[in-house]
C-alpha cells in the first residue's frame, strides 16, 4: 500500500525517498518522476554514461547549482529552482559540451531529456509540486 506525502524541504536530505513525481501546480501534467542526486557521489555522476532518460524520468540535483555536459552523449532541458520550489529558469536542449549557469537563489536543478519539456506548459515562477510515496 502507498500514501502520498509531500515532500519536507527541511528535512536532512540523506532521509528524502530516491525519487518524487514532480508536476506544476498550475497544471494538472505530471513533469517526470525525478530520481533525486542528494549524495556527493551522484551529484558528481549525474547523468554520464547514459545514452538517454527513459520517457518521464529526470534527474533532480540537491542541492542544485550551474550545470554542465561535459562528455555527456545527448542534450539535456533543464529547470532551475528555488527553496519555495518555483521555477527560476528554463534551459531547453542544451547541447553536450555546455556549461549553464545557475540563477540566484537555485536550490534544486532538474534534468530531462533534451525536448521533454516541448509539449510542457512551464515558464520562469511558475510553481512546482513534489509528492512523494512512502511504503506502509
Amino acid at each position: 500500500m502507498t500514501a502520498k506525502a509531500n515532500l519536507t524541504l527541511t528535512s536532512e536530505r540523506r532521509s528524502w525517498p530516491s525519487s518524487v513525481k514532480l508536476r506544476l501546480r498550475e497544471h494538472p501534467q505530471p513533469l517526470a518522476v525525478a530520481h533525486i542526486a542528494k549524495t556527493f557521489w551522484s551529484r558528481f555522476v549525474g547523468l554520464l554514461g547514459r545514452r538517454r532518460l527513459p520517457e518521464g524520468e529526470g534527474l533532480l540535483f540537491v542541492p542544485g547549482g550551474s550545470i554542465h555536459t561535459l562528455a555527456m552523449r545527448f542534450p539535456i532541458d533543464v529547470v532551475f529552482i528555488d527553496a519555495n520550489l518555483t521555477v527560476l529558469r528554463i534551459s531547453r536542449d542544451v547541447s553536450p559540451w555546455r556549461f549553464v549557469l545557475a540563477p540566484r537563489r537555485t536550490r534544486f536543478v532538474l534534468e530531462l531529456n533534451g525536448g521533454a519539456l516541448r509539449d510542457i506548459p512551464i515558464r520562469a515562477r511558475y510553481r512546482l509540486a513534489f509528492e512523494c510515496e512512502h511504503r506502509s
